[in-house]
């Protein structure tokens, strides 16, 4: 089920996010509310569902998944990993990796449809999408 060729990001999730990385099986970005840290991983392929990827993709988005959650919860000294596939909205097949706190804007709620948002302020985005990265060129 891999698309390479033709494959493309839903404009949605585009708009949403600063890109992080775009390159062999993923997409991942980093959410723009700076209010939340919250990464979006998007395998290249037509399936919508995780349980209809092939064998092989579908590992290496568990482990990758795995290993940004586990990132994610040191870097942002998380309370609590919220880890979802919903495509509700968006049915492209994108699995949210968020580090929540408890005192965070939308604590203990979800935090889809919070009207708060902050944008990220230069260096600060930099600075998470290189702790990204570099985590990424360790696995």
């Amino acid at each position: 089920m891999m698309t390479t060729t033709h494959w493309q990001l839903d404009e949605r999730l585009a708009a949403d996010t600063h890109p992080i990385l775009d390159h062999g099986d993923f997409y991942l970005g980093l959410h723009k509310n700076a209010l939340i840290p919250w990464l979006i991983l998007v395998p290249k392929t037509d399936a919508i569902e995780l349980y209809a990827c092939e064998a092989d993709l579908k590992q290496r988005i568990r482990s990758t998944v795995d290993s940004l959650a586990a990132f994610a919860h040191k870097y942002f000294a998380a309370d609590k990993m919220n880890v979802a596939t919903l495509g509700n909205v968006v049915s492209q097949l994108h699995i949210h990796i968020i580090a929540r706190q408890h005192d965070d804007m939308a604590w203990p709620n979800p935090v889809w449809g919070c009207p708060d948002f902050l944008p990220y302020d230069k260096a600060a985005k930099h600075a998470i999408i290189a702790a990204v990265q570099t985590h990424l060129d360790a696995i």
